[in-house]
């Protein structure tokens, strides 16, 4: 169930369970009266805003656990409402009414204005009023709910009128609810009486100290100021007396002062004629006093010749020859509130010296750095579910827990001897020292990464954060560590890690002074990094030499030999010899024995329980429980076909039989039978017939799982108690638990039934029951369980349809993505394949053209037009294009085909034809032959063309 802290005035935190259904105001209302406050005197208020009163808690908007203050209204407690009612029709009126007045007051002044009584039945319809979703029907409960009660303050409301009808067994509940309300508000009122005058006190005494503490400020604010004027004018009159011009007389003193010259003063008694002092008016005397020791103090006299007027002078700007009060330099003297040494003792000793601990040297470190695995991602993968709202409340067995837990403190607390406190802590720090040898120590790092490093447990504290600097990548870095809830961890070199609290193992967090962007760089880069599995194994590793440590009490233990006290030794256990835990096994068998024996002679099967004590496996105590339950009540006149068919095996084979049987679906499931018998009950001869009667057995057998268990014997009620709580069947054990408590009831069934993953009983036939109500209820809870099973298949049948689709999904993803792959693959091998193309493209130019200067540079120049024996020869290339060149007659043919190479024109690639008729291919004839062999004439004409 959920709760909301509610922060009273009085500084206590007052916790209120609450429903989804429950008004805010009845939070308020509960709070105020368990801690002595009127309701109507105050509000709730969560993060500095106001609640709406009148709101459940499900539309509140409130958290589980929320913290929420109970603070002063500003203003009164009465006003007015104005309310705003709506009948079926859509007709609306509207009127103020006090918050106190009750719905019934409402209906009862509207009823002039709507001109009917709305408060009378009509037809069997009674009346009633709905507000935020919540109907308050009947005469009795329109009577007894308010406007504040409801929530509602100075505000205006909406409500709805309408006549429902109510049966009688409404009306009852209706009736019983109101009783119940009042009860709650009667046992909350008990103690408000007590708690208002005790919070009336408080304010009282908390006005009192105000009015004392404001009442001494103001005192001390008056002394100051009184204190600070008497200054000023001392200081003014002062001024002027040492402004006046100096006299020629003066007064000696009759003796030299005798004291230190350093203590010297003109307020003390050696100046002073008279031990009365002077009189303000003699101002002459005070004036020749006052040179005498200023000529005594230029003159250098006094031991050392140390000068004190002069250090007046400096310190304080000026010397005062106003009398003082403070005749006595030692009379406020007082002792210092820690020793001090002198110059000459330096080598003494300030006091009574600490014994030295001796601390163990400095283990290895192993230091290693590793990050910590992500709690989100662990609670996706299913390493952590959601705990539910019930794992918060208190069940049978936590109070059983918390009463055994008391029941020790007790025991130990009535036998602890009268040892000294520092004398305990003593035997456990050497016990910790003995147990705790070896310690483990985490650092966390702002960016989550971890130190490890390993400690023995006896070395000081400050060695932490020796280790921690010597990781920094710089040691000059400033940090501090921290424990857990921001406790400042002790670096204490006096002090071991024992001593504060971090043996055997702990956790800590490092916070640097100096706020940094990037922490990557914070640590040194030699340090090893690995992973959290295997710090944690190196950590367990250097743990497994420590021990378990048990604190030592000082317990004082009575022996059964005589009963003889003695104190525990320092082992904490018992003297040696034969002790009270022998006793109580003897004590134990003979129980048994006699146990046996009772129950053999109740029932009568020669001494065989259902159960025997000292059974081997599940499966032969079932076996032996079938065969005596068959021998006991077949013989009464039972048929074989009538005798109830039980499941053998454990109780977790049944539940697994129930409710999801090996090989079948949710059309195979059943609710499960348990049968729990107990010999000493007083049916426990009759109820054995009517589970063997034909209506009884017959259900049993076609529409149950069976399985019987004997808790006559206390150890197989608490075995079957751990097997509930192993089997995940808690609320079965809390059934359990609570209906053992009467034993008349047994022989019981217990109807168990399995709803979203929860198994629960449905119903249970005691032993009182007879064979019909037994027929009812085994009916009853199997139409129950029908339909959930009906859900379930619906359940699984949607859940293959879905895993057909996903499956399908999946493998139309596949083919898209294999798809998309191999397009993926195609492009890629395109785009290489043009890559490598263009590649080879420009290879081949690039190729070609050194080819082509490698020609060029052959190739001779042209010659100029002055030289004789010339030929010049036109070339029309492709595209329109003509070049023009002169020729020596007795170049080759091989200068024309490398000029126009040159030109990008290759035999390769082109054809090269001259003038004649018909036209011959130049590239045929013979390249070393000149123009004169040709004969060419002076002007020839070649036309190119591509092959």
């Amino acid at each position: 169930m959920a709760s909301l802290n509610v922060v009273c005035p009085n500084a206590r935190r007052c916790p209120v369970k609450v429903t989804p259904g429950k008004l805010l105001r009845e939070v308020l209302e509960e709070a105020c009266l368990r801690q002595g406050y009127v309701p109507e005197e105050f509000e709730l208020v969560h993060q500095k805003k106001r609640v709406d009163l009148s709101l459940p808690f499900r539309l509140s908007g409130l958290p589980n656990n929320a913290a929420v203050e109970l603070s002063k209204r500003s203003g009164t407690g009465s006003g007015m409402a104005e309310i705003a009612l709506q009948d079926a029709d859509g007709k609306r009126m509207t009127a103020k009414f006090p918050l106190d007045a009750t719905l019934a007051d409402v209906l009862t002044q509207f009823s002039n204005q709507f001109g009917s009584n709305l408060l009378t039945e009509d037809g069997g319809l009674q009346p009633s009023c709905a507000y935020m979703n919540k109907q308050y029907k009947g005469l009795l409960q329109l009577e007894t709910t308010s406007l504040r009660a409801m929530g509602l303050g100075q505000e205006r409301a909406l409500m709805r009128y309408n006549r429902v009808p109510i049966s009688p067994e409404e009306l009852a509940a209706l009736r019983d609810e109101i009783e119940k309300e009042l009860e709650r508000k009667a046992t909350l009122s008990r103690d408000f009486e007590r708690n208002k005058v005790e919070n009336a006190r408080r304010e009282q005494i908390e006005q009192e100290r105000m009015r004392k503490f404001e009442e001494d400020q103001a005192r001390a604010r008056a002394e100051q100021t009184k204190l600070e004027l008497e200054r000023e004018s001392q200081h003014q009159e002062e001024s002027m007396e040492i402004d006046q011009p100096p006299v020629n007389s003066r007064d000696i003193l009759p003796e030299a002062p005798q004291a230190d010259p350093n203590s010297w003063s003109f307020d003390s008694g050696p100046f002073r004629t008279s031990a009365a002092p002077p009189p303000q008016s003699d101002r002459l005397t005070r004036l020749n006093n006052l040179l005498s020791n200023v000529n005594q103090s230029l003159s250098g006299q006094g031991a050392n010749g140390i000068d004190n007027l002069v250090e007046r002078l400096a310190n304080d700007g000026r010397i005062s020859i106003a009398p003082q009060e403070n005749l006595y330099p030692l009379r406020d003297f007082k002792f210092p509130d820690h020793p001090t040494t002198s110059s000459t003792t330096t080598e003494q000793s300030d006091g009574p010296s600490k014994p030295v601990e001796n601390f163990a040297p400095a283990a290895d470190r192993e230091t290693i750095v590793f990050h910590k695995s992500d709690p989100a991602t662990t609670s996706h993968n299913g390493g952590s579910k959601e705990l539910d709202e019930n794992f918060f409340e208190v069940n049978v067995n936590d109070l059983r827990s918390m009463q055994k837990g008391l029941a020790e403190d007790v025991k130990r607390e009535q036998q602890r001897a009268l040892l000294p406190k520092s004398y305990i802590e003593m035997k456990n720090k050497e016990r910790k020292l003995v147990a705790w040898r070896n310690t483990v120590i985490r650092i966390v790092l702002p960016d989550r990464r971890i130190i490890q490093g390993n400690f023995n447990s006896n070395e000081p504290a400050s060695r932490v954060t020796e280790w921690i600097a010597e990781t920094l990548a710089d040691e000059k870095d400033a940090f501090s560590l921290s424990l857990a809830l921001h406790i400042p961890f002790d670096n204490s070199s006096s002090k071991s890690l024992i001593d504060v609290n971090v043996a055997p193992a702990c956790t800590m967090y490092l916070k640097m002074k100096r706020t940094r962007e990037d922490y990557g760089e914070l640590l040194r880069a030699e340090l090893s990094v690995t992973g959290e599995a295997d710090a944690d194994q190196r950590s367990k590793a250097w743990l497994s030499e420590n021990s378990v440590y048990t604190p030592w009490t000082g317990a004082v233990i009575e022996d059964t030999r005589g009963g003889v006290v003695r104190r525990a030794n320092d082992d904490g256990e018992a003297p040696a010899g034969k002790h009270s835990g022998d006793i109580l096994t003897n004590r134990k068998e003979e129980l048994v024995q006699q146990h046996d024996k009772d129950v053999a002679a109740d029932n009568g099967t020669n001494g065989i329980p259902l159960i025997p004590s000292d059974y081997g496996d599940i499966r032969e105590a079932i076996n032996n429980f079938v065969t005596v339950f068959d021998a006991r009540y077949r013989n009464g006149g039972i048929s074989a076909k009538s005798a109830p068919n039980f499941f053998h095996g454990a109780l977790q084979d049944a539940v697994q039989q129930a409710f999801d049987p090996v090989g079948g679906g949710a059309q195979e499931r059943r609710p499960l039978a348990l049968y729990l018998h107990h010999d000493r009950s007083v049916a426990a001869n009759i109820f054995p017939q009517i589970l063997m009667s034909d209506a009884v057995s017959s259900l049993l057998r076609a529409q149950y799982v069976l399985w019987p268990w004997d808790i006559t014997h206390p150890d197989h009620k608490n075995q079957l108690r751990d097997w509930m709580s192993i089997g995940s069947m808690d609320e079965v054990r809390q059934v359990f638990e609570f209906r053992t408590r009467n034993r008349d009831l047994f022989p019981m069934l217990l109807l168990i039934i399995k709803e979203k993953g929860t198994l629960k009983v449905a119903e249970y036939i005691s032993g009182t029951d007879g064979k019909e109500v037994a027929v009812e209820k085994l009916m009853a809870v199997l139409d129950a369980y029908n339909q959930i099973r009906l859900n379930s298949m619906a359940d699984e049948a949607a859940r293959i349809e879905r895993g057909r689709l996903l499956e399908e999904q999946r493998q139309e993803y596949e083919a898209s993505l294999a798809a998309d792959r191999a397009r993926d693959e195609a492009r890629q091998r395109a785009i290489r394949e043009q890559q490598e193309a263009e590649e080879k493209r420009m290879q081949e130019e690039a190729e070609e053209e050194n080819r082509r200067k490698r020609v060029e540079q052959l190739l001779p120049a042209e010659p100029a037009e002055t030289e004789t024996n010339l030929m010049q020869i036109k070339m029309r290339c492709p595209g329109g294009e003509q070049l023009m060149r002169r020729f020596r007659r007795a170049e080759t043919l091989e200068m024309l085909l490398n000029y126009l190479d040159t030109k990008g024109y290759h035999t390769d690639k082109y054809k090269f034809f001259n003038a004649d008729f018909p036209k011959k291919d130049i590239t045929t004839l013979d390249k070393q032959s000149t123009f004169n062999d040709l004969k060419w004439p002076a002007r020839e004409q070649i036309f190119v063309e591509e092959l």
